[in-house]
């Protein structure tokens, strides 16, 4: 058991940390630069697409590092720009192992636990990567994300646009103007 737990370490803190104490994450993450087009790898296949949401895999590679395989790495494109990352965790014993390596690299993380998706995402940011490690309670699935903060927060911006604009307005006044009247709905 803690041979295992320190091959899960072992295999965080050589993805995590690289060359240099985690300047490789800011840059990169396995190999291809955040930004870059997936497109332009080789290798890579369209798993899911919304708007302007790609999704990609590589089919049939199971990547090994120190001895731990990853069978299911997703990477997350908009507009053809990768910035988003997910690893799919297959068993609780490895949740723990990365939940307490990245405890121990980048200290205690904010916790959330959503009623409506029952699910619990610890969080932690380094300069410009957030990642979350997320673990749904109803079908027990578990992954570790990472996203890259100069695209993601572009995606959520617009994609909360998108939700404000479909929804519902009550009291919709726009921020930093003053309304002649005061609206009470908008339909």
């Amino acid at each position: 058991m803690r041979i295992f737990s320190g091959m899960v370490v072992f295999f965080m803190a050589s993805l995590l940390a690289g060359p240099a104490c985690g300047q490789a994450l800011e840059r990169e993450f396995l190999g291809i630069p955040w930004g870059a087009d997936i497109r332009d790898q080789r290798g890579y296949e369209l798993l899911y697409e919304k708007g302007d949401l790609r999704y990609y895999i590589q089919p049939d590679t199971v990547r090994t590092v120190k001895g731990f395989d990853i069978a299911r790495v997703i990477y997350g494109t908009h507009g053809d720009h990768f910035f988003s990352a997910f690893l799919l965790i297959d068993s609780m014993e490895t949740f723990d192992a990365i939940k307490t390596y990245m405890e121990s690299r980048y200290g205690f993380p904010k916790i959330t636990w959503s009623v409506a998706g029952d699910q619990t995402i610890y969080k932690w940011q380094y300069k410009t990567i957030r990642m979350k490690l997320k673990f749904y309670q109803k079908d027990r699935r578990m992954k570790l994300a990472f996203y890259y903060m100069p695209i993601a927060s572009k995606v959520n911006e617009k994609e909360a646009e998108t939700h404000q604009q479909k929804s519902l307005q009550f009291l919709p006044i726009e921020r930093d103007k003053k309304p002649e009247a005061m609206p009470l709905l908008v339909f």
